[in-house]
């Protein structure tokens, strides 16, 4: 296939856009743009600071043939883990919730900062003092997170784990099991610094709704948290998995979607990957998870 053909129909669900606390690339009009010049389906825009739903609608309407979709990071900007945030976004039309990215509690663990990454932005003066979890006194999810997976049952919506820790997700998988929910579940990018989740640790949360984020920005020299021989050994040992392959672009000194996800097919091409399981992460899978 060539490089002109081998975006035709795929999804990016993670890209972040200007506005932001964050230096950007560009905003939500300009990577509208770049995917439908590249004859994409459908992108996700994410912040860390607030919504993305209302920018993602209005830009929606101008791209024939292109599905622009937003959605909510339940961080401290916009109130934390509340059921009330996450009904409002579902009642405008959003279609993603991430659990806390920045402020989430292994974020801060892991990066020494709340609000900011190592490499990218600094906190505010207003920075939280803890980091959120989903987890209650008891270790298990708390009832917040209960009461928002009882909103997305049987929904479009999808959930995304965030910057949650292993652990974190793992009881999150067991709430929606354990509740009888039936929820989309997005476990974003895998091999990040956060959560970093080993294969067994997906072996364990794996189902008919979950599906694993691998992200080009990763294996970028900003972020350097894996590299695509560790990604294709991940695809080797679960061939079967709902593996989605996603840029998680827009940093202003990075690659940009669609240009992160060539860069991405072409260094997995070089480990092994074959072109059908490059067309499920980047097509087949993103429909269904948006469908």
């Amino acid at each position: 296939m060539s490089p002109d053909e081998l975006l035709v129909g795929a999804w990016d669900v993670h890209v972040h856009v200007a506005p932001s606390l964050f230096p950007r690339w560009g905003d939500g009009w300009d990577l509208a743009e770049a995917c439908c010049a590249a004859r994409m389906k459908g992108v996700v825009l994410k912040a860390h600071h607030g919504s993305t739903v209302e920018v993602a609608a209005t830009i929606d309407r101008h791209f024939e043939g292109l599905t622009v979709l937003g959605g909510v990071v339940l961080n401290q900007f916009v109130g934390g883990i509340h059921p009330l945030v996450v009904e409002q976004t579902m009642a405008l039309g959003g279609r993603f919730v991430w659990m806390p990215t920045v402020h989430a509690a292994r974020h801060g663990a892991t990066t020494g900062r709340l609000g900011a990454f190592s490499f990218q932005g600094e906190p505010l003066s207003h920075t939280p003092a803890n980091g959120l979890s989903v987890l209650g006194p008891s270790g298990h999810v708390s009832p917040a997170v209960r009461e928002i997976l009882a909103l997305l049952d049987g929904t479009n919506v999808v959930l995304g784990t965030g910057h949650l820790a292993p652990l974190e997700i793992l009881e999150l998988r067991r709430a929606i099991v354990d509740d009888g929910r039936r929820v989309r579940l997005l476990v974003n990018h895998v091999l990040f610094t956060v959560p970093n989740l080993d294969t067994a640790e997906l072996e364990a949360l794996s189902g008919s709704d979950v599906y694993f984020e691998l992200c080009d920005f990763s294996c970028s020299p900003m972020a350097n948290a894996t590299t695509p021989a560790k990604v294709a050994s991940y695809l080797s040992v679960l061939p079967n998995a709902r593996w989605v392959m996603a840029s998680d672009s827009g940093q202003r000194d990075n690659a940009h979607s669609p240009e992160a996800l060539m860069r991405y097919c072409t260094a997995l091409t070089r480990e092994g990957v074959g072109q059908e399981l490059l067309d499920r992460m980047l097509k087949t899978h993103p429909a269904e998870l948006m469908a």
